[in-house]
C-alpha cells in the first residue's frame, strides 16, 4: 500500500515538474523578445516585399495552421494562415488541408493539424500564445482543384478560446460583396515571391479589383465565389501575399481568404458568397463536446520529458518493491 502511495506521489511530482518546465518556455521567450533578435523590415525591404510588421492587436483573428509532423522545431510546421470566426471555429483555404501531388482532393486527418494564435511570432511562444488541436475538419463539399473553386474549409478546434482574451478575437464575416477600389488588409507570414516564411506577422493594404479586370488577367477563370485584390507595384506582382488561407479584411469584416494567384492580382475566396454555408455548417458542431484535454497542447520536449519522468518513477517503484 505504501509503495503505491509513493508511486502516485512521485508521478504527481513528475507531472508538476513537466508543467513547470513548459511554463518556463513561455518566460524564456519573453526575454528573447526584449532583445529584439527578430529581423526587422527596413523601409527598403517593405517596398520590395510589400508588407510591414503589424501588432497582433491589429489582427487578433490571425492564426497559423500547422502540420504536427513538421512542428518538431517551432514554426516549421506552418503551412497556411487562417482566421478565428467563433470561439471554436477557424476558417482557412481547403487546399491547405489536402495531401500534395494529387489530382483529386484527399484530405488529411484532423489529428495531423494544430492551430496557433495570439502572437505575431511564428517561431516563438509568448505568454499570450494559444495552441489547439483540431477536432473536426469540414471542407466545402464542392471544392475542386482544377480549376481551384470553392476553396474554403472550417476547422473546429478541441478547446474554447477564452472570452475577452487580450490577443485573440473572432472577426465577423462580410455578408455583402465588396466594391472595387475598396482598400483591404491582408496579413500573414508568407513572402511567396521569395519562397520563405517571415518570422514576424506582416500586413499589406491591397485594393479590391473588379471581376472584369481580374478576368482579363486570368482568362475568364474568376467566378462569383472569388474576390480579387492587389496593386500593380513590383512589375505587377504581389511579393507579400499573406499566405494561403490568410484573411482579407475589408471595412473591418472578413471578406476573403487567400486562395491563389499566378502573378497579379491576388485571388481570394469571396466569403460573402458562402455565408449561408458557413452559418449552416457552424450550427452542426457540438460546442459542448471536447475530444481531448480541453485543447491542452504540450510541446515535443515537454512530452518526452513527461514520458521519461514516468519511466523513472516506475523503475524506482519497482526497485523499492524488490527490496
Amino acid at each position: 500500500m505504501k509503495m503505491w502511495q509513493n508511486f502516485w506521489l512521485q508521478t504527481i511530482g513528475c507531472l508538476f515538474v513537466t508543467l513547470l518546465l513548459a511554463h518556463s518556455s513561455y518566460a524564456g521567450s519573453v526575454s528573447v523578445h526584449s532583445k529584439n533578435t527578430h529581423p526587422v523590415l527596413t523601409e527598403y525591404d517593405s517596398k520590395i516585399f510589400g508588407g510591414s510588421p503589424v501588432a497582433i492587436t491589429s489582427a487578433p483573428w490571425q492564426v497559423s495552421v500547422r502540420l504536427l509532423l513538421f512542428e518538431i522545431q517551432l514554426g516549421q510546421g506552418h503551412i497556411c494562415g487562417g482566421a478565428v470566426i467563433t470561439s471554436r471555429l477557424i476558417i482557412t483555404a481547403a487546399h491547405c488541408l489536402i495531401y500534395p501531388n494529387t489530382t483529386q482532393p484527399i484530405y488529411r486527418l484532423p489529428s495531423e493539424f494544430t492551430v496557433v494564435m495570439g502572437s505575431i511570432y511564428l517561431e516563438e511562444v509568448t505568454p499570450y500564445t494559444l495552441q489547439y488541436n483540431v477536432q473536426q475538419l469540414v471542407p466545402h463539399p464542392e471544392f475542386s482543384l482544377t480549376p481551384l473553386q470553392n476553396d474554403l474549409a472550417l476547422l473546429f478546434i478541441d478547446g474554447k478560446i477564452p472570452a475577452n482574451y487580450p490577443t485573440v478575437a473572432s472577426i465577423a464575416i462580410n455578408q455583402m460583396a465588396v466594391d472595387a477600389g475598396v482598400n483591404c488588409s491582408v496579413t500573414g507570414w508568407s513572402i511567396v515571391a521569395k519562397g520563405v516564411n517571415w518570422p514576424v506577422l506582416l500586413a499589406a493594404v491591397l485594393p479590391v479589383i473588379s471581376t472584369q479586370q481580374c478576368n482579363s488577367s486570368y482568362s475568364g477563370q474568376i467566378s462569383a465565389g472569388m474576390i480579387c485584390a492587389g496593386n500593380q507595384s513590383n512589375n505587377g506582382t504581389n511579393a507579400f501575399q499573406g499566405g494561403s488561407g490568410g484573411p482579407l479584411v475589408c471595412n473591418g469584416k472578413l471578406s476573403g481568404i487567400v486562395s491563389w494567384d499566378s502573378g497579379y492580382p491576388e485571388v481570394c475566396t469571396n466569403l460573402s458568397a458562402y455565408y449561408n454555408w458557413i452559418t449552416m455548417t457552424n450550427s452542426t458542431f457540438n460546442y459542448d463536446y471536447y475530444g481531448g484535454a480541453m485543447g491542452l497542447h504540450l510541446g515535443a520536449q515537454q512530452m518526452v520529458l513527461g514520458i521519461l519522468c514516468l519511466l523513472v518513477t516506475l523503475f524506482l517503484s519497482q526497485a523499492a518493491f524488490i527490496k
